[in-house]
């Protein structure tokens, strides 16, 4: 692998690291605008160790940048588009523009996003211990789609 190969995975890393962060931003404003709902700050929880987990993953491929490829790439303008986004809707949060289901169904888009549901394409390898840690982020990220599809659920019953 040449040196910009290496530095295009790592600048997908830190891409991936800035939407988890951001999104853990967002769950934590939702989770105290909505103290009630324990699963934000529980759902916060685990974006900050995705975070944590790319980093793990950032030192695994620099250990043996061979072993890596890119997979699909997503520009640096949609990245930007998607963090923009998340922190735009942090905004509106603060002023109370966002009320609870939308917050909700919004979570839901992001947990649901092409980016989310893309994450194992995205660098390509056969090391044991970088699919290990990404197989965790995959599945915790399923976990929070199931998690909001139940809160959209009740949402809906609730409104009949």
């Amino acid at each position: 692998m040449n040196k910009i190969e290496l530095n295009n995975i790592m600048l997908v890393l830190d891409a991936m690291k800035t939407i988890e962060l951001s999104l853990a931003d967002f769950y934590d404003l939702c989770g105290k605008t909505w103290p009630i709902d324990s699963f934000w700050n529980s759902i916060r929880d685990d974006e900050k160790q995705h975070s944590e987990n790319i980093d793990k993953l950032k030192y695994i491929v620099l250990e043996d940048p061979e072993s890596f490829e890119v997979g699909k790439i997503f520009t640096q303008k949609a990245i930007s588009m998607i963090v923009e986004g998340i922190k735009v809707n942090i905004e509106k949060l603060k002023r109370w523009e966002i009320k609870r289901d939308q917050a909700i169904y919004i979570s839901y888009d992001y947990e649901n996003s092409v980016i989310e549901k893309n994450y194992m394409n995205i660098i390509n390898t056969k090391k044991i211990n970088y699919i290990n840690i990404m197989n965790d982020i995959i599945q915790q990220t399923y976990n929070h789609r199931k998690r909001f599809e139940e809160e959209i659920l009740k949402l809906k019953w609730t409104k009949k």
